[in-house]
């Protein structure tokens, strides 16, 4: 018998193929499948039992099944003979600036199974309820992003600096990249820092809504390392560079409370009942459903002007957003409320006199 299980199969420098051999592959496998069928029964017991795994433990499975296939690999190349050590050192490609060998590539393989499980377990860490706080989700996801270029960026220098390549290579294409940004990429450059800031600071988030300098409101819809998308009341997308939101002045009502203050102004003839036009305001505002009932909407006698007595109704509303469609809702009641009450809303008069 142990003649048999030593009887020579086929076999060359490198490789001796044995019955013995056979056995110990053939038991390798079976090892090696069982563990496979075990992790996927379990991960498909994730898909349908819910909250049995989480999506970190399902990826976690997976990155140890791939570990399970490499080793058992290497172990069925020891079983056919080969000298591993000496094979993993042999030179594929070598030059005066890079040398590449097999180990390397189990090395790279390593590395990037490592930096993948630290990002999973950053994202784990970032799930956490008590790490964040409510409503800061868009931003999250957006330092994890910028955390997770910089990470893998990491995991590539260290690959490159494995195989022997010089990064002083690299280091002159960066040189010339600063030069390049000293002649025409200034512009390109801060907005990218100024996405840094956004991300970090906090100022600005997705959801959010913002007024531009120039009058346009919109909905922060995405914010990217080097530019930013506002969604406009007319359902026009505008893509602006986030050195915008750092240089320019922009008005974010959604940055400290969820609803904000407006006013709707108008002006009533003279002679009108100050009290009873404070009343039908203030009943307008009451009668409206998008307008907030703590704070308590007030009125403010704003002036006595040329042709009219002028009030203004404050008001404060979560909606945002479609603020100049509640104006305009309030409006109408005003003047059917004004209607109803006889008061008068003036228009301009003057008195011309004729010198003949």
């Amino acid at each position: 018998m142990e003649q048999f299980l030593d009887s020579l199969i086929w076999s060359n420098k490198h490789l001796t193929v044995t019955v013995l051999s056979l056995v110990w592959i053939g038991i390798i496998l079976v090892i090696t499948i069982a563990l496979n069928w075990f992790l996927r029964r379990m991960i498909m017991r994730t898909k349908s039992l819910e909250g049995a795994l989480s999506g970190f433990a399902r990826r976690l499975l997976l990155i140890i099944n791939l570990v399970i296939w490499i080793v058992a690999a290497g172990v069925i190349l020891v079983a056919l003979g080969l000298d591993i050590s000496a094979a993993m050192v042999r030179p594929l490609i070598e030059s005066d600036h890079f040398n590449l060998q097999p180990i390397h590539f189990f090395l790279a393989a390593f590395v990037i199974l490592g930096t993948r499980i630290l990002l999973m377990g950053l994202e784990k860490l970032f799930g956490l309820d008590s790490f964040i706080t409510p409503g800061e989700s868009s931003r999250k996801k957006s330092v994890l992003k910028f955390l997770s270029y910089i990470i893998w960026l990491i995991a590539i220098l260290v690959i490159l600096n494995l195989t022997g390549l010089k990064l002083t290579i690299f280091l002159g294409a960066g040189a010339a990249l600063l030069v390049g940004i000293g002649f025409g990429l200034q512009q390109i450059f801060a907005d990218l820092i100024s996405g840094i800031f956004l991300l970090f600071e906090g100022n600005l988030r997705e959801d959010d809504i913002v007024e531009l300098n120039n009058g346009t409101v919109g909905r922060v819809t995405f914010i990217g390392a080097r530019t930013s998308k506002v969604k406009t009341r007319d359902n026009v997308v505008l893509i602006i560079p986030n050195s915008h939101f750092i240089s320019q002045e922009v008005i974010n009502w959604s940055h400290i409370e969820s609803q904000t203050r407006f006013n709707v102004d108008v002006g009533v003839a003279y002679g009108s009942d100050v009290q009873l036009v404070k009343k039908v305001l203030l009943a307008c505002a009451q009668d409206n459903n998008d307008i907030s009932s703590s704070p308590k909407p007030f009125v403010r006698f704003q002036d006595f002007g040329d042709s009219s007595l002028d009030f203004s109704l404050y008001f404060w509303t979560a909606n945002t957003f479609e603020v100049e469609n509640l104006k305009s809702d309030i409006r109408f009641a005003i003047e059917k409320n004004f209607r109803d009450n006889n008061i008068q809303i003036p228009f301009p008069q003057r008195d011309v006199h004729m010198i003949e």
